[in-house]
């Protein structure tokens, strides 16, 4: 940064890199302060819109967060697409999971196939108790990442931990049936249930899953 700066890069590239730092070494506060300073200067930055928003979900100001990402320039698809996908990153953040899915699929229609989205969309069909249609998902991002250029030995590309999980959702059918009827219950009925379900079947992944996101959603 000292470097840059000698060199009479521009400030708010050298604000942005410090704010990178800065996050990166865990100091969120001093990150933000630099991030939003960087964005008074240019409030029309798409990157320093971004880093600001998520900064601010990540310390939990959420409403402040979606009022900065409102601002987010969207006068071509690509820009559009970004938007869309900030915007899910901080609905998923906020358990607020249909909408975040919503939102996932805007920014894949306007971006077309990508890698980080897919990966966001299956971990929200999860999320959502959609074991099958994660699944589904997992596997179009591994031929995605195939086709890039990674081997199909490769970790990302198998799918991995997420991938895993997956599967822990599929592998009892009564508990993962149970869990679908379910969906448009009542909260405090679908907790009660779910908390039952886990009662039969304590060693079902998915249903623990389901239980921590439903008591997530309520507070």
């Amino acid at each position: 940064l000292i470097a840059a700066e000698s060199a009479s890069a521009v400030p708010l590239r050298v604000s942005m890199m410090r704010a990178h730092l800065l996050r990166a070494q865990g100091k969120l506060d001093v990150a933000l302060e630099c991030a939003q300073s960087a964005l008074a200067s240019a409030p029309r930055d798409s990157e320093d819109i971004a880093v600001t928003g998520e900064l601010l979900w990540q310390q939990g100001q959420y409403d402040t967060a979606e009022g900065v990402l409102e601002t987010f320039p969207a006068e071509s698809t690509a820009a559009r697409g970004e938007r869309a996908r900030h915007h899910a990153r901080l609905s998923l953040a906020r358990f607020e999971l249909d909408l975040a899915y919503t939102q996932v699929m805007e920014a894949l229609n306007f971006l077309g196939a990508d890698a980080d989205l897919l990966a966001m969309q299956a971990r929200i069909a999860l999320m959502r108790g959609f074991g099958d249609e994660a699944h589904t998902i997992w596997r179009e991002r591994g031929e995605l990442l195939k086709q890039s250029g990674l081997p199909a030995s490769h970790p990302e590309t198998v799918g991995g931990f997420n991938l895993h999980l997956v599967r822990e959702y599929r592998v009892n059918p009564f508990a993962q049936q149970a869990l679908r009827d379910l969906r448009d219950k009542p909260s405090d009925e679908r907790i009660a249930a779910i908390a039952g379900i886990l009662r039969e079947e304590p060693e079902h992944f998915g249903t623990a899953h389901q239980l921590l996101i439903a008591l997530r959603q309520t507070h």
